[in-house]
């Protein structure tokens, strides 16, 4: 059977299927399997054809107990649930939005700036726009701006990038496991990309919401508001339970800082950690060292680690941590919610791993498939003088998935995982790994670009629900400060600004 037709007739299928709303996972599992057929009619198998095939339930199992994605991601969303229970989210969102009741006029840059930076300590899109528009929208409306330029501000500050300043993001973890890189130097390399580009997007949706409430107000009529009706079981139905708010009476500056605390540990507190010297004598060392050469060399076939299925914890570990020392100072913020901790964390974990796990499983089989029919060896020959087409293909190719699917997680991993090695390749071995950082920013950035314009995101449709719109009108007020923002990034990276 021929790879590139058959390669080309499971896109073609599948984004059929997607554009029919068909659930990422299955679609993405069922053009897995199917390139694993394909690889195992090839000529250069023959023999080994049913080993071929099952190499899909080999990556299967590998996906669901990988320990780079399974403990950084569900720690990070356990934590975030643990905030919301004990109501620390709550307080940074009051004590941040507090400052721009006096301000009129950093209402909407102020309000974007608020909902990007609860994005960077809660990673979920829906969970930041949870604890962030019941809070935000009513004191826009109170300062007479309208509930669609609200609910777009919403959507643009918590869904256009954040996300991405959390070493726990999906982004991150995957452009780690092609590049090898630290997360902290990711994250450096992913800032300025996405401060230029959301920045750029910010300032022009300041000025069409400037000009459409000027608009508006200039034919003193009140902006109509487009209001939708979710059917029973929908996900705006789901959504719209989220959307209950209970004012505040005083500010906990204790609680208000603990969502930060996991970033905090994670980016300034473990780099200095590292710069103590090891305590170790070199007698403990050297055993140590010993040790680990004689199990690696004496039982190559049974060690796990010398076969490569285990990866190093002490950076899961290390993001774990974090994470559960930020739960314990929320147990120390809110001592009353302290029985439904527990309960809260392993929700939220439950929740990442249904919702975000295995749309990374299934994403990484399907690159697999592709990869392993020599799909990426083909791609990487044609374009291996021209690195400047794998740059723009970062840009347009995790945009336009991303807007299909609705989904970020489904589409940054795969598109990482099938062009970095690509683009890393383009270049030479001494500047391989820091250009395999820009196009994985690229990468990142965009993918949480077509999210935000899509109408079928999960964090647009909450949005909506907030804002007593329809996702499509929001989407409208968003595109072409994203389309804009998008243009800059993908000069600022094709030039190597940074």
């Amino acid at each position: 059977m021929p790879v590139v037709p058959s390669a080309i007739l499971v896109l073609i299928v599948g984004g059929v299927f997607l554009f029919r709303r068909a659930d990422v996972r299955l679609v993405l599992m069922l053009s897995a399997a199917v390139m694993f057929l394909v690889r195992a009619t090839q000529p250069e198998v023959a023999g080994q054809r049913i080993e071929a095939f099952s190499q899909f339930f080999t990556e299967f199992a590998r996906g669901m107990t990988s320990l780079s994605w399974v403990v950084p991601i569900c720690s990070a969303m356990g934590f975030a649930y643990v905030c919301k229970v004990t109501e620390c989210d709550s307080h940074l969102v009051h004590l941040l939005c507090r400052p721009l009741a006096h301000v009129r006029w950093l209402l909407i840059p102020g309000g974007v700036a608020v909902a990007f930076f609860v994005n960077s300590a809660i990673v979920s899109q829906t969970s930041t726009i949870s604890v962030v528009g019941p809070v935000l929208i009513p004191l826009l409306v109170a300062a007479g701006v309208s509930r669609q330029t609200g609910g777009a501000m919403l959507l643009l500050g918590g869904s256009m990038g954040g996300e991405l300043l959390n070493p726990a993001a999906v982004e991150v973890t995957a452009i780690a496991n092609v590049t090898k890189a630290a997360p902290n130097a990711i994250i450096g390399k992913i800032l300025p990309y996405n401060l230029l580009a959301c920045g750029t997007a910010l300032l022009v949706f300041w000025w069409m919401a400037l000009a459409h409430e000027r608009k508006a107000h200039g034919f003193n009529t009140s902006i109509a508001e487009d209001t939708t009706k979710y059917g029973p079981g929908s996900i705006g139905a789901g959504l719209s339970v989220m959307a209950d708010y209970t004012p505040l009476a005083r500010i906990s500056l204790f609680k208000a800082a603990v969502p930060l605390v996991p970033i905090l540990l994670l980016m300034v507190v473990r780099p200095i950690l590292q710069l103590i010297p090891n305590d170790a004598t070199p007698q403990a060392t050297t055993r140590a060292t010993v040790v680990a050469t004689t199990r690696a060399t004496t039982t190559p076939t049974t060690n796990p680690a010398a076969r490569g299925l285990m990866p190093n914890l002490t950076e899961q570990a290390t993001i774990a941590a974090a994470m559960l020392i930020g739960v314990v100072c929320a147990c120390a913020a809110n001592p009353k919610r302290i029985g439904g901790v527990a309960a809260a964390f392993f929700d939220g974990a439950g929740f990442a791993y249904a919702h975000v796990i295995s749309v990374i499983v299934a994403a990484t089989m399907f690159a697999t498939s592709i990869e392993v029919n020599g799909l990426i060896r083909m791609m990487a020959d044609g374009v291996s003088h021209e690195p400047r087409l794998v740059t723009v293909a970062s840009v347009l190719i995790p945009w336009l998935m991303a807007t299909i699917t609705g989904t970020a997680v489904g589409t940054a991993p795969l598109i990482i995982g099938v062009l970095l090695p690509v683009a890393m390749r383009t270049v030479g071995p001494e500047v391989s790994t820091a250009h395999g950082l820009r196009v994985g920013a690229a990468c990142a950035i965009t993918a949480q670009y077509g999210r935000t314009n899509s109408p079928v995101a999960p964090v647009v449709l909450f949005s909506a629900t907030l804002a007593q719109s329809t996702p499509i009108t929001l989407v409208k007020r968003v595109v072409v400060p994203l389309l804009v923002g998008g243009a800059v990034l993908l000069v600022a990276v094709m030039m190597e600004w940074f």
